[in-house]
């Protein structure tokens, strides 16, 4: 590792523009996976009900 070697900035010395990309990005992808999740387990629900006959609206 020489002493030319340039480093990636911290965040919060990159213009404000470019601060919300990678934070957005985060967020958009973990909110997916979580709806993702949720859309699961309540199908995965509704099927168990189904099965075991409690689900009333048939």
């Amino acid at each position: 590792m020489g002493r030319n070697r340039k480093s990636i900035p911290p965040l919060l010395t990159l213009d404000h523009h470019y601060i919300w990309f990678p934070i957005l990005t985060y967020v958009i992808f973990f909110l997916v996976a979580m709806l993702i999740i949720l859309i699961s387990k309540h199908l995965d629900n509704k099927k168990r009900e189904e099965e075991n006959g409690l689900n009333p609206h048939k």
